[in-house]
């Protein structure tokens, strides 16, 4: 993760990039879009625990520093780097290494993926493709690809999804949910063929004897 400098100069220049409506804070919003980048599907009590956590200030918004506080607490939580996941699927897009997608391959190939785009849904994205490509270059670079897919997670969820990264020794088995561990689902209970009778059950009756 480089130096703790470092750290926060990269999740500084991301902060612009992850506040999508430009109002100068990450809003609730925007961060549970920026957590289902990461392949998480938080509830919105998941999304409100965070924002209580790093809201120092009490605004209902994070600025800049808390921004980066929360970043490194979601990533010390063992949590997929978001920015990181982002620059995987701009590569999936970019075949030719160029860092630049041209809007009409972008739209070809989200058209392979899956469940072909209806020509309503083709003409909102290819609408929403052009709308921010804010050079009018008719291709999209990472800061926009970023725009675009916080704002269109259903076309993002349709790009194959990274492996999970591996869950460390100690922690495999614990029950117990970590604030941002985003545990919904309990380990399943093993059944036995022949289990003794509950506590307050009273025993079958014996068979009746020829």
């Amino acid at each position: 993760m480089g130096s703790s400098d470092e750290f926060a100069d990269r999740w500084r220049r991301s902060f612009e990039t992850f506040d999508v409506n430009k109002s100068g804070c990450i809003d609730s919003e925007e961060l549970k879009k920026l957590m289902q980048v990461c392949q998480l599907n938080p509830s919105q009590s998941d999304v409100d625990e965070l924002m209580e956590k790093f809201d120092e200030n009490e605004s209902g918004t994070l600025g800049e520093d808390e921004f980066v506080q929360l970043m490194h607490y979601f990533l010390e939580q063992g949590h997929p780097d978001p920015y990181q996941q982002l620059e995987e699927s701009f590569q999936f897009f970019d075949e030719e290494g160029t860092q630049r997608i041209p809007i009409d391959r972008m739209l070809e190939i989200v058209q392979s993926l899956g469940e072909p785009l209806s020509e309503a849904e083709k003409e909102d994205f290819l609408a929403d493709l052009q709308a921010i490509d804010n050079d009018n270059s008719g291709t999209i670079e990472m800061s926009e690809f970023i725009q675009l897919i916080c704002n269109q997670e259903d076309i993002y969820r349709k790009q194959p999804p990274p492996p999970p990264p591996p869950v460390p020794e100690d922690e495999e088995g614990d029950e117990e949910r970590r604030p941002g561990a985003f545990v919904h689902e309990e380990d399943p209970i093993e059944v036995t063929e022949e289990a003794p009778p509950m506590s307050g059950t009273p025993p079958p009756p014996p068979a009746p004897e020829d």
